[in-house]
């Protein structure tokens, strides 16, 4: 229990920094600040777009949702429980 003493008390202040960090960016991009370099990435991306891989970007976008990856983390636990894995608990 020692070793989450220390780090703890740490964690919360940072914690609410990264937060407020995290508004204020937002607010920035909201604000239009990044409009002149997500103009630039489009431009680059579509120069670099080739119709043909069209069906290999939506299996990655639809492998990549939150449903599909659930249910294969879940299916990843099934299998690891299935083949004798124990989670064992780290000394202290």
């Amino acid at each position: 229990m020692s070793a989450l003493n220390g780090w703890a008390p740490r964690s919360l202040p940072t914690l609410g920094v990264l937060g407020v960090a995290f508004v204020v960016y937002t607010q920035v991009v909201a604000a239009g600040a990044a409009e002149t370099l997500d103009l630039k990435v489009a431009r680059v991306a579509s120069s670099l777009w080739w119709a043909p891989l069209h069906p290999v970007a939506q299996a990655i976008a639809v492998t990549g949702g939150v449903e599909v990856t659930a249910v294969m983390a879940a299916g990843l636990a099934v299998l690891l429980w299935a083949g004798g894995f124990v989670l064992k608990q780290p000394y202290c």
